[in-house]
């Protein structure tokens, strides 16, 4: 994919941009509908942040991975939209929460009681830290992108991301050969 975004960067390919697009629209939107709570925020969002990909395309740096840079750009959007609409959307609400454990089940080792406790313990943590834990388990980005989006310290993600991790085991009581 980076070959396809230094074509577009470099020569305002339109086939390249539109290849972005349809490659990454799903996991955008996936992301942008759990962190806004809206389906038209997340849907404008992402609007926006690919007309500015296209309109700002030749200040754009080249050979990136795409998805990270999207991902930032989309949440960007989304709090500028909601501090336009003056709203304030809480980035996880409790019947979200649980939205990358429950998507998963079937492949885990987790039974329903595990799944139950896992759930409760993710409604405890810090939204940054659920945050993280969706860029990393969910959407497969590297604690580097994960930085980068966030706009936090290497370090810091690593941290939290542990934190997080060790927090779950805890509280959700399940062996650590199970999960994570």
């Amino acid at each position: 994919m980076i070959e396809i975004w230094n074509k577009m960067v470099t020569k305002s390919d339109m086939n390249s941009f539109q290849v972005i697009y349809k490659r990454y629209y799903q996991s955008l939107y996936a992301y942008a509908k759990k962190f806004s709570g809206n389906n038209d925020i997340a849907k404008d969002a992402i609007q926006n942040a690919f007309l500015n990909v296209w309109n700002y395309k030749n200040n754009l740096e080249k050979n990136i991975d795409p998805l990270p840079y999207l991902l930032r750009c989309v949440r960007n959007e989304i709090i500028r939209i909601q501090k336009t609409e003056a709203k304030i959307v809480a980035l996880h609400q409790e019947k979200n929460t649980a939205y990358f454990v429950k998507s998963e089940i079937n492949e885990s080792n987790l039974d329903e009681g595990q799944v139950s406790r896992l759930v409760l313990a993710l409604n405890k943590l810090p939204s940054r830290q659920k945050e993280i834990l969706y860029f990393r388990y969910y959407e497969n980005v590297s604690y580097k992108n994960i930085s980068d989006i966030l706009s936090i310290n290497y370090q810091s993600v690593v941290n939290q991301a542990h934190r997080a991790i060790l927090s779950l085991r805890g509280e959700a009581s399940i062996d650590k050969s199970n999960f994570f």
